[in-house]
C-alpha cells in the first residue's frame, strides 16, 4: 500500500516517545474491589489504569514494554473529535462553559481534568446558573454506548467510568453555593463512534460524608440516574476509591511492587465457573461445553481451546504487560490436575528422595 504502513508506523513506532513519569494518581485510575457476586471472588472495578501495580510502574517511571495499536489510537483521537462535535453544538445553544479545566485535590494528590463544563439547562429554567461538568466517553460497535444491561430495559454506564467521576463529584462538591442548594452533579454521555447515537447517565453521591473528611467516616457512595430509572451503586464507595490510592502509596513508599489487579489468562476453574453461570458469550461456553465433554476429567491445557488468551481485557490493554507476566505461564492448568507419576511414588516413601525433571 501507499500511505498504510507509513502512517502504522508514524503511529506505532514514533521517533520519539515520552519518557515522563507519571507525577499524580489520576482520575481515570480510580478503582474499587469488591466481591464477585457471581464468582464469589475479590475483582476490581476500574479501567487498565486503575490496576496498582501499572499505577506504581507508571509512577516510578518504569519504561512501557508495549504499545498501543494504530487503530486503538486513533479510536482516542476519535474520541476527542466527538467531544468537539458535541461542544460546537452545546456552544450553539448558549450552554458551555469551559473545556478541560483542571483540577488538582491535594488531599489525596489526584490531577485530572474535566471534559467540559456547561450551564444546568434544569436550573436555567428555574432561573439559576449552576455549572454541570460533562465526561465524554466513546464505544465500539458492540451493544448500546457505553452501557452494561442489568436487566430487560435498565442499563448503567461502565463501572470504571462511574469510579473516575466520583473524584471530581467529591472535589467540586466543597463549594456548595455554586449549586444553589441542590447536589452536585456529573454528566456521562456515552457515545457510539459508529452511529454516533448516545445516551446520558447523571452521577451524584449519596450518604454520609463530605470532601476532606476522614476515610472511616466517609459513607458516600454513587447514585446514577437515566432514562431507565435511579440506581444506588452501594459498591462504588468514596473510601473504596481512596483506599486504593492510598494503597499505591503506601506500596510507593515501602518501594515494593504490588500484586496484580487482573489477570492475562484466567483458570480453567474460572473459565469453567464463568460458561456455568452464563459469563461469557454462547460461542465460548459451546466451547467449554464440548472440550468437558471430550474429556470430562481435564486434562486439556487449554479449556474450551478459547481463543488465547482468555482473561480480563485491562491486561490485553496494559501498557506494562510483557514486564508484568515475564516469565509467567499463562496456559491455563487442568482442571483435575492428574499427579505426576514420581509425585505420587515420593509420598508413598518415609523420607523422599529430590525429585527432578517433574
Amino acid at each position: 500500500m501507499i500511505f498504510s504502513s507509513k502512517i502504522r508506523q508514524a503511529i506505532e513506532d514514533p521517533p520519539i516517545r515520552d519518557t515522563r513519569a507519571q507525577m499524580a494518581f489520576y482520575p481515570s485510575s480510580a478503582s474499587v474491589k469488591v466481591i464477585d457476586p457471581d464468582l464469589g471472588v475479590p475483582t476490581v472495578i476500574g479501567s487498565s489504569s486503575g490496576c496498582l501495580r501499572r499505577q506504581y510502574y507508571d509512577i516510578t517511571g518504569v519504561p512501557p514494554t508495549n504499545y498501543g495499536s494504530a487503530e486503538g489510537a486513533l479510536k482516542m483521537q476519535m474520541g476527542s473529535l466527538i467531544q468537539a462535535l458535541f461542544e460546537d453544538k452545546l456552544k450553539k445553544a448558549g450552554l458551555w462553559m469551559d473545556s478541560e479545566v483542571k483540577m488538582w485535590n491535594p488531599t489525596y494528590k489526584i490531577s485530572g481534568r474535566i471534559d467540559t463544563w456547561c450551564w444546568d439547562p434544569d436550573a436555567l429554567k428555574r432561573g439559576d446558573r449552576v455549572p454541570l461538568p460533562i465526561e465524554f466517553k466513546s464505544t465500539g460497535r458492540f451493544g448500546e454506548p457505553g452501557l452494561i444491561t442489568i436487566s430487560k430495559g435498565k442499563v448503567l454506564p461502565k463501572g470504571e467510568h462511574v469510579c473516575q467521576v466520583m473524584s471530581y463529584l467529591d472535589f467540586y462538591s466543597q463549594w456548595p453555593e455554586w449549586y444553589h442548594g441542590h447536589p452536585m452533579r456529573i454528566v456521562i454521555i456515552a457515545v457510539s463512534r459508529d452511529s454516533l447515537s448516545w445516551r446520558e447517565h447523571v452521577v451524584s453521591l449519596a450518604g454520609k460524608g463530605q470532601y476532606g473528611a476522614p476515610i472511616k467516616e466517609d459513607e458516600r457512595y454513587a447514585v446514577v440516574r437515566n432514562e431507565t430509572g435511579t440506581y444506588q451503586l452501594k459498591h462504588i464507595t468514596m473510601a473504596g476509591i481512596y483506599t486504593r490510592f492510598m494503597e499505591v502509596g503506601a506500596y510507593l513508599r515501602q518501594k515494593t511492587e504490588p500484586p496484580r489487579d487482573f489477570e492475562l489468562q484466567y483458570s480453567n476453574e474460572r473459565i469453567k465457573k464463568m460458561a456455568d453461570k452464563g459469563l461469557m458469550s454462547k460461542t465460548n461456553a459451546n466451547k467449554v461445553a464440548a472440550s468437558i465433554k471430550r474429556d470430562p476429567k481435564g486434562t486439556d491445557r487449554w479449556l474450551g481451546k478459547l481463543d488465547a488468551p482468555f482473561g480480563d481485557w485491562q491486561c490485553q490493554y496494559c501498557s506494562h504487560r510483557t514486564k508484568c507476566w515475564e516469565g509467567i505461564d499463562h496456559t491455563p492448568k487442568p482442571l483435575i490436575r492428574q499427579e505426576h507419576p514420581q509425585v505420587a511414588q515420593a509420598k508413598k516413601a518415609p523420607i523422599a528422595e529430590p525429585l527432578a525433571d517433574l
